[in-house]
């Protein structure tokens, strides 16, 4: 991951960024472009096994979303869209990431199995998770 270093602080490892916001943002055009490229596969009747680095990736990357939203790093419309409970309910927000956590490993599990079906089911599952999370989390888009 560009531009993150991480410190030991206490025995704690804090995430330090540069500009987490620029950094959130790219990340989450490339999970978008990892579902986009999973759904035209799964449309295309291809060979989802193939997609399973892209599992990989968003299973790492979420693991790691927390980080990129440490206190002050919030703002307004459009350098970002996140909303102030992402910081005032941390709780809920992680929980949240857990879950797409969750349900990146189960798409890889069905990208593994080369079941498209199993792939079609896992990603309404997936893309729900994410829309569960902007419904909470994020400013909507005018």
């Amino acid at each position: 991951m560009a531009g993150l270093a991480l410190a030991v602080v206490g025995g704690t490892a804090l995430a330090q960024q540069a500009d987490p916001i620029a950094q959130r943002q790219e990340g989450l055009r490339r999970m978008s472009a990892n579902m986009r490229e999973i759904t035209q596969t799964v449309q295309a009747r291809g060979d989802v096994r193939a997609l399973t680095s892209s599992a990989d990736d968003m299973i790492a990357w979420y693991r790691g979303l927390p980080a990129l939203f440490p206190p002050g790093s919030g703002g307004e419309p459009p350098r970002t869209y996140a909303r102030p409970n992402i910081w005032t309910d941390r709780p809920a927000f992680e929980q949240r990431a857990a879950v797409l956590v969750t349900e990146s490993e189960r798409m890889r599990a069905a990208l593994a199995s080369g079941d498209v079906a199993a792939v079609a089911t896992q990603l309404r599952a997936t893309g729900a998770a994410c829309q569960a999370c902007h419904d909470t989390f994020r400013v909507p888009r005018s």
